[in-house]
């Protein structure tokens, strides 16, 4: 017999034929009975239902509060046009609006690899607010870390800290008698008077 034949027929010998082997499928397993879904009050389900809710209702509120505690609040006390902004190592030249609020300061900051990164500084994180007469330069730190300036921007070194520019003087007068109020320290005004 050749070698190829000899092959053929070992391999048909090798599988078995008889229904009961497991190599051959039989017919369909009986279908499961069908249950018959159980009638719930509705009054029971609606207590385990509100019961299941309940510690949802606390994280609700939470949630919502942050989200309240973040909205814009209150009017703008002053807009300045401002330039030359710096956060730690990171600098940017672009002119941007410098609004402020009665809680915050909010610009935009040109990130030379994350784009524009739209500043909101709260004025109960700054610390150390001076503002140069003579420069019209605004400088803060701030006692924690910005998320966008992981690797520009150290909350521990003192010599970080965040500029902008005033193009203005009366602007930054404005900004020097509007920021005192809502700082934890005073503004310094540095460098004579405006």
């Amino acid at each position: 017999m050749e070698k190829s034949q000899r092959i053929k027929d070992a391999r048909s010998q090798s599988v078995p034929r008889t229904v009961g082997s497991g190599r051959i499928r039989e017919g369909r397993p009986p279908p499961l009975p069908i249950r018959k879904p159980e009638r719930l009050d509705s009054d029971e389900l609606n207590k385990s239902v509100a019961a299941k809710l309940q510690p949802l209702e606390a994280v609700t509120k939470s949630i919502l509060a942050g989200v309240e505690e973040r909205k814009p609040s209150g009017t703008p006390l002053h807009k300045a046009t401002c330039k030359d902004f710096a956060v730690g190592r990171a600098s940017c030249s672009a002119s941007s609006v410098v609004t402020l609020f009665p809680d915050r300061l909010e610009y935009k900051f040109s990130h030379s690899s994350q784009g524009r990164i739209d500043m909101i500084m709260y004025t109960k994180d700054m610390v150390a607010p001076e503002l140069d007469a003579r420069s019209l330069v605004l400088k803060f730190r701030v006692a924690k870390p910005l998320r966008h300036f992981i690797d520009a921007y150290d909350c521990t070194d003192s010599s970080h800290t965040l500029q902008l520019t005033f193009h203005d003087k009366a602007d930054a007068a404005a900004f020097a008698e509007a920021l005192p109020g809502s700082c934890k320290v005073a503004l310094q005004v540095v460098g004579g008077s405006l």
